[in-house]
């Protein structure tokens, strides 16, 4: 049988019931607005579940399992060594199609100009032309690339999304893990044991 206790304070009465969804009834007399009544439930909501998307070996861990994290702390990191060469040569690719798409363009100038002279046929502008707009073509992809790897460069950070305690972390520095596998679980504050109120 589950426990009452009521205590009776000048003009509030309070009912507390331990189960998992508390309702709480609070009644005041106020001498110039008269009754006011506010109730609500008191309940908890869901865990997250943090995971890197890139495989690797865990060279930082920051939390621990029961330890209250801020959005945005920085709770684990990989070592990212291939994620970060294979960003430094989409870097290089970029610095390469630039230099060429500047010289295409260059030509391409030059070319226009003695072709406007009479001085150049129509085939070689036209050429000179198509050579620019490939290269500013391959540039393009070169710097879609760039973002592509700079994004899995940052997959092998995890920031905790919101402030929370940590519920569980199952692996350690200098294990491996792998993209998906579970690294910390967090039970957000905002589902932390709470009273949504409504006066009428």
């Amino acid at each position: 049988m589950k426990n009452i206790f009521r205590n009776n304070l000048s003009s509030t009465s309070v009912l507390l019931i331990p189960t998992l969804i508390l309702i709480l009834i609070l009644k005041s007399i106020s001498h110039s607005e008269g009754q006011v009544f506010s109730f609500g439930i008191a309940k908890t909501g869901s865990d997250v579940a943090l995971s890197f998307r890139n495989s690797g070996i865990i060279v930082e861990k920051n939390v621990a399992k029961g330890q209250f994290v801020k959005k945005g702390q920085l709770l684990g990191r990989l070592d990212n060594v291939e994620a970060q060469l294979d960003y430094e040569k989409a870097v290089s690719e970029v610095k390469r199609t630039v230099s060429e798409m500047f010289t295409a363009d260059t030509n391409f100038n030059k070319f226009k100009h003695l072709y406007e002279q009479g001085a150049k046929p129509l085939a070689e502008y036209e050429s000179a032309r198509n050579a620019f707009k490939s290269a500013k073509a391959f540039n393009g992809t070169a710097l879609r690339n760039r973002e592509t790897q700079k994004s899995k460069v940052n997959h092998g950070y995890i920031y905790s999304p919101t402030d929370g305690d940590v519920l569980n972390t199952v692996d350690d520095v200098n294990e491996r893990i792998a993209p998906g596998e579970e690294f910390v679980v967090l039970s957000a504050s905002d589902d932390r044991m709470k009273v949504f109120r409504t006066t009428s």
